[in-house]
């Protein structure tokens, strides 16, 4: 790919964590275009610490995201695409996610 050049991202409902996090910065990129479904939503909270007890471990994030606070958190919901690409039976047989990112890349 050349500098300059529009890019165009698959999103892939497993992407999670660092996942969202690179889509939540590809979206914000003035030339780019997010084409699936949402991601997992699984970053509003991270780091996690352990406390372990007789018995059983405590697990819990010791960070959060600032986006929480104003509303806009992502846990459960994922980071939506600009392009949405709903899952279809016909999905299982042929890969008709990338055949639309194609053919928005053709656009």
């Amino acid at each position: 790919m050349r500098i300059g050049q529009v890019m165009h991202h698959l999103l892939l409902v497993s992407l999670g964590s660092a996942g969202d996090s690179f889509v939540l910065v590809a979206k914000n990129a003035p030339k780019v275009t997010v084409v699936g479904r949402n991601t997992m939503g699984v970053w509003d909270y991270a780091n996690v610490a352990t406390q372990s007890y007789t018995g059983f471990d405590l697990n819990y994030p010791i960070s959060r995201a600032a986006w929480v606070d104003e509303g806009k958190g992502i846990d459960g919901i994922g980071v939506p695409p600009d392009i949405h690409l709903p899952w279809t039976p016909a999905t299982i047989t042929e890969d008709l996610d990338l055949k639309k990112a194609l053919a928005v890349l053709a656009d």
